[in-house]
């Protein structure tokens, strides 16, 4: 089979050897199906089922033709013998020719002029003396708002109302646990006040002080005279386990006439 590369007349041989010893040659490249590169010295040559051609270092070779990818191989030739493309000048940094400072220029508007220490201790002494003027109109703020609002002071704040109730005994019914927790206890008035629409709100506490669920309980009565006490009863469908409780007790108080004297 005759080679892929043409061959050169004897005259022209001449000249391309001529050629070669004044440009460096182009590195011819055997590439293989598997990916591989082979750099070959001068041309490779198709001899019937096998390709042979010369290392680099002079030694003679050969492959099978069906391994060697012969058109990627004219391909990577024929890129290799592409000239290298020119690096770009890099340009030469240019020389001031001009230089001009802060004093070479006018300037239209003039700087402001900078403060002195005897200024600035003026300007502090200002600022002592105005914040001192202005205290006691701050302090007239009050009796002014007053003055406007028809001279009423403002309300009190009125005091918390005190606990007339207190939850004197609790604990779970574990017979009446089967569908959630059950808590029974006793609330009791401890005031000198006649209590009524009374109100106990039971809530059930994680481990981390967070709310699982609240109810409101039942009573044995709503209406509880000084020192008097009831029953209650709550329960939690579905929630068997919690760490505390805690109580919230709601009334209306009507306060106790005094006992006449004899």
């Amino acid at each position: 089979m005759p080679s892929r590369r043409p061959l050169l007349p004897l005259g022209l041989l001449t000249v391309a050897a001529a050629l070669a010893a004044a440009t460096p040659a182009a590195a011819d490249w055997l590439v293989m199906r598997d990916g591989s590169r082979v750099e070959t010295k001068g041309p490779w040559e198709v001899r019937g089922a096998v390709v042979v051609f010369t290392l680099k270092n002079g030694t003679l070779g050969s492959v099978r033709a069906a391994d060697a990818d012969l058109d990627a191989s004219q391909a990577a030739t024929a890129e290799a013998a592409r000239p290298a493309p020119v690096p770009a000048a890099t340009p030469v940094p240019r020389k001031a020719v001009l230089t001009l400072t802060d004093a070479d220029v006018a300037h239209v508007d003039n700087p402001p002029a900078v403060p002195t220490a005897a200024a600035a201790d003026e300007g502090a002494a200002a600022s002592t003396a105005n914040a001192t003027t202005s205290a006691p109109a701050a302090s007239t703020a009050p009796a002014t708002a007053a003055a406007a609002t028809g001279g009423a002071a403002p309300a009190p704040t009125p005091a918390p109302e005190p606990e007339r109730l207190k939850v004197t005994d609790w604990r779970q019914d574990m017979q009446a646990s089967t569908q959630g927790a059950t808590l029974v206890g006793q609330i009791t008035n401890t005031s000198t006040d006649f209590v009524q629409n009374v109100v106990v709100t039971a809530r059930l506490l994680d481990e981390e002080g967070k709310v699982i669920a609240d109810a409101n309980a039942l009573l044995g009565a709503v209406a509880l005279q000084p020192g008097q006490g009831t029953n209650f009863r709550v329960t939690f469908p579905g929630v068997f386990h919690y760490t505390s409780a805690k109580f919230e007790l709601k009334s209306f108080a009507f306060k106790s006439a005094p006992a006449s004297g004899r």
